[in-house]
């Protein structure tokens, strides 16, 4: 894809891209059959269609409309930290892919599941309205369980031993007794924390990547398992 005056993607966001690709293939979907998914459906106010704008961040590409819209729903800075306000819209593009490939590898199995959260339509919020409310719910064969998925675009757990959770979310997973589920696409790994039981070593820090206050574990190097066992295990915990 080629677009006339576009923008593109700096390869730090190009390695990004490449890793959700490989990630939503290793979960039995195509980022292809996951942009078509959303058919010609708009972001609100605007002529962006969702569809058009997700095959962009995928082609590494964005249109002039397409960037303006991104740089103006998430010029947020205590959301985007030291990211361009267009980079901060692509990570959470990227997440979402890997979220719907998710949903699809679930239902495959025979398990019901629903988006959670109020960025479940697909549409850049507001900050009064970002939470961090897991981002869906499994209805098991005994209870429903509320998932959240982390993803390592960069191999941080495998090559630096430690993996941090933004702001409150892990108070959220605990009080919630939620799953959650990490996804390292370039090293094939993963791993499940079910939060019922288990907290995974998170402790309250300062993380330097977000340059604020959050949670951190040094434990995850050695909670990584083949990305297949990770997903097995998530299916286990709900059967």
């Amino acid at each position: 894809m080629t677009i006339r005056n576009g923008e593109k993607l700096t390869d730090e966001y190009s390695m990004k891209v490449d890793s959700c690709v490989y990630s939503v293939s290793s979960l039995g979907s195509s980022v292809n059959d996951v942009c078509a998914s959303y058919g010609v459906t708009r972001f609100p106010e605007s002529t962006v269609e969702k569809k058009e704008a997700f095959e962009q961040v995928i082609a590494k590409e964005l249109s002039p409309p397409v960037h303006e819209y991104f740089t103006t729903k998430c010029s947020l800075p205590y959301h985007r930290d030291r990211r361009q306000p267009h980079e901060y819209a692509v990570d959470l593009t990227l997440g979402w892919i890997v979220e719907d490939a998710v949903v699809k590898a679930v239902e495959r199995s025979g398990t019901l599941v629903v988006l959670n959260g109020h960025d479940r339509h697909r549409e850049f919020l507001s900050p009064r309205k970002i939470s961090t409310q897991p981002d869906m719910i499994i209805q098991g064969r005994k209870s429903n369980r509320l998932l959240e998925i982390s993803s390592d675009w960069r191999d941080t757990w495998k090559n630096k031993g430690h993996a941090d959770l933004r702001d409150n979310k892990f108070e959220r997973l605990v009080a919630e007794k939620a799953l959650l589920l990490g996804i390292a696409p370039i090293s094939q790994q993963g791993f499940l924390i079910d939060m019922a039981i288990d907290d995974g070593g998170f402790q309250s820090a300062f993380i330097p990547a977000y340059r604020k206050m959050g949670y951190t574990t040094t434990e995850i190097r050695e909670r990584l398992v083949p990305l297949e066992k990770a997903f097995e295990a998530l299916l286990k915990s709900v059967s």
